[in-house]
């Protein structure tokens, strides 16, 4: 998505961020997951500066507005770093640029002088996919692939690539080719589900290391078909004693291939429903769905486990 503003020098892209509902680790082994885009948007703001080369100027805002990173490059031969606030993020963002410039056949960065600026609607602490959507926007500057920006990058299923560019909930699979199929918000989750940000992130890279080794002498076929199952079951469910169900059921089967108990057991026996742990089970965003009604369990709950609910309707499309 782009917004050229009158005189044509400064282009607005934007992209959103995710949650994966289903499937978690079993998505890299090709199960179907239930992924859905947030309300929010990560922004990239582009002026360029006709008239002069070499220089790129890069400003990052947080939700606040405040700047938590700002760095100069220059591009009159390749991308060097001038000087940055933070040393990790620039070259990090110096392997993207490398990585675009490679997939677009030419160093587009030289043909003027850039200001950059980036906005971000969400927590940076939230995990709702600062660096996917980061990629997004800039594969839509350079005009090339999100989807091979980020295999030569980061890497990952692509399953955040596609929410980025979607404004609807996605079927997600990574098969001998992508699957991204928009389908219909789930009706029952919606009114029944809430979503806690718990603040204990975890390292993506190595849990994947974690299940990849815990896993490597099962075979995940019947694992990976159930999960599927219960995707489409936690789509569609017709009422919210089936809905909760189906969450316990998934909760079971990914705790198993873990070998960790899953969250309700560990932090919240007696909420009267279903918790369940979203992307890397490490106790970043949680999901909720109650017997009753958002509304009705929300003050409760927050009260006796000391956190913060949003209501699903708040957070995501």
């Amino acid at each position: 998505m782009s917004k050229p503003n009158q005189d044509n020098k400064t282009i607005r892209y934007s992209a959103r961020g995710k949650l994966m509902i289903t499937g978690e680790y079993l998505a890299l082994k090709g199960a179907r997951s239930l992924a859905w885009p947030t309300l929010s948007m990560h922004h990239l703001e582009l002026t360029s500066m006709p008239g002069s080369e070499g220089n790129l100027i890069w400003n990052a805002l947080d939700m606040e507005g405040k700047p938590w990173f700002d760095a100069l490059f220059d591009t009159t031969n390749g991308i060097d770093i001038i000087n940055a606030s933070d040393e990790k993020v620039a070259y990090n963002l110096t392997s993207i640029l490398h990585a675009a410039i490679s997939l677009k056949g030419r160093n587009i960065l030289q043909s003027a002088s850039f200001q950059i600026e980036t906005s971000i609607e969400w927590l940076m602490q939230w995990g709702m996919g600062s660096s996917s959507s980061l990629l997004v926007n800039i594969a839509s500057w350079f005009q090339i692939n999100p989807f091979e920006l980020q295999q030569k990058t980061i890497g990952g299923s692509g399953y955040d690539i596609a929410c980025a560019l979607s404004d609807q909930p996605i079927i997600f699979q990574k098969s001998d080719q992508l699957m991204a199929a928009r389908v219909h918000r789930p009706e029952i989750l919606c009114e029944h589900g809430g979503l806690a940000y718990l603040g204990n992130k975890a390292n993506t890279s190595y849990a994947i290391k974690n299940f990849e080794e815990k896993t490597k002498n099962i075979d995940l076929r019947t694992r990976i078909d159930l999960i599927n199952r219960l995707t489409y079951h936690i789509l569609d469910a017709k009422s919210v004693e089936h809905l909760i169900k189906a969450i316990e059921i998934h909760e079971e089967t990914i705790g198993y291939l873990l070998d960790c108990d899953p969250i309700k057991k560990r932090q919240f026996q007696s909420f009267d429903g279903a918790v369940k742990s979203l992307g890397a089970w490490g106790g970043d965003f949680v999901l909720f769905v109650g017997k009753e009604k958002f509304e009705k369990f929300k003050l409760q709950t927050e009260e006796q486990f000391g956190i913060k609910l949003y209501s699903i309707k708040d957070l995501l499309v």
